[in-house]
């Protein structure tokens, strides 16, 4: 069997190495002209790191990232209203967070493909199926032929726009800037991740990705589509986020302007299935997810083993890709319709002494469960 993939980011990569790791062969066409660091940073979960494991990955990743053993949720003061030893749960994950740059965690999994699998410069166009076999057509000229087509191009998938064409972004009224400072964070601060909620318009979350470099991200609630003039961001954030506590505003003032990057938080509104024939949505193109649970790109990693195990034990296709969703769907679910929900808790507008309040009296056991429901990998 042969796959076709469509899209080398970190979905598009892994499910090429887990198919490989079954004897299946794969080939990834990817848009851009080259595969390179680009972006900001992320936070790859325990159930990832499984997975990453597994790929032949996770060493690599955790030498050029950064353990996180402590998660804090806070208000813009910096005081504590949740928090999490993530140390505790070594034993049953065998990871914690690690926090990297995304273009190094690509590179990573880049390294960990043959040269010759993957294809830079492939804008896919689209796709034709005939008899046992799925063709894509590129953008200048070319094409490739494969026994299955697998979509991980993303939340703006142009192989959905195709195969579901009615498909719908749904924007959360919240926008993000993201971005890297050159700067070391205070000691006692740089194996912990922070989000901190402010007037219920804003909130930021940072973290260190190396001992010299930190990444942030800054939230707030704006129109869709709204966007800045080329270089005013970081001066419009430094604004917004002035009354926040140190080290905030000096990460905002370590950041260079041209490198704050800008992007509405949406979400896809539930499909009805991934698939249809010989190709299948993997990761955001099938169930893009708003990032606050940092579950994004964990659910695509994790697409990429399941995938693999669903059709190394059923060699039909549509009955591989039919156990694939089914297994999948109610975990996928969850994570959207809670990283939703949180979204929507971190930007209520009214009552925010209450909802911090509460935050802070919430037992540790619900935490727990969230924690072992998220992290957990089942077979």
């Amino acid at each position: 069997m042969k796959a076709i993939i469509i899209g080398g980011g970190i979905a598009g990569l892994s499910t090429a190495i887990a198919l490989e790791k079954v004897g299946i062969e794969a080939e990834v066409f990817e848009a851009a002209p080259e595969i390179r660091e680009v972006g900001a940073g992320i936070w790859m979960a325990p159930n990832a790191m499984q997975i990453l494991n597994y790929l032949g990955v996770a060493d690599v990743v955790m030498k050029v990232g950064n353990l996180i053993g402590q998660t804090n949720l806070t208000d813009q003061g910096l005081r504590l209203l949740s928090g999490m030893d993530l140390e505790k749960y070594l034993d049953a994950f065998g990871f914690t967070i690690t926090a990297i740059h995304r273009g190094r965690l690509q590179s990573a999994l880049l390294n960990g493909l043959r040269p010759d699998r993957v294809h830079p410069g492939k804008r896919f166009v689209r796709f034709e199926e005939g008899g046992n076999r799925v063709e894509a057509f590129f953008e200048d000229g070319s094409s490739a032929v494969g026994d299955i087509l697998l979509a991980a191009d993303g939340i703006h998938s142009a192989v959905r726009g195709q195969l579901f064409p009615q498909s719908q972004l749904r924007y959360s009224g919240q926008t993000c800037w993201r971005g890297i400072a050159k700067m070391s964070l205070p000691k006692g601060m740089q194996d912990q991740s922070y989000e901190c909620w402010g007037n219920g318009r804003l909130r930021l979350g940072f973290s260190a990705i190396s001992q010299e470099e930190v990444y942030w991200y800054a939230v707030a609630m704006a129109p869709e589509g709204e966007r800045d003039e080329p270089g005013t961001g970081k001066a419009k954030l430094q604004r917004l986020f002035a009354g926040f506590a140190s080290p905030m505003p000096e990460m905002l003032a370590a950041t260079r302007a041209d490198k704050v990057l800008r992007g509405d938080l949406s979400d896809l509104s539930r499909i009805e299935r991934w698939y249809s024939g010989r190709v299948l949505l993997l990761g955001d193109a099938g169930h893009a997810t708003t990032p606050n649970l940092g579950q994004g790109a964990c659910q695509a990693v994790e697409d990429a083993w399941y995938i693999s195990q669903a059709l190394m034990d059923q060699p039909e296709v549509e009955a591989a890709f039919a156990a694939f969703e089914k297994h999948r769907r109610p975990r996928v679910d969850f994570v959207v319709n809670t990283s939703w929900r949180m979204g929507k808790v971190a930007h209520f507008p009214f009552a925010r002494g209450l909802r911090n309040w509460l935050l802070k009296m919430a037992p540790q056991s619900t935490a727990k469960k969230m924690v072992s429901k998220l992290y957990s990998v089942s077979g």
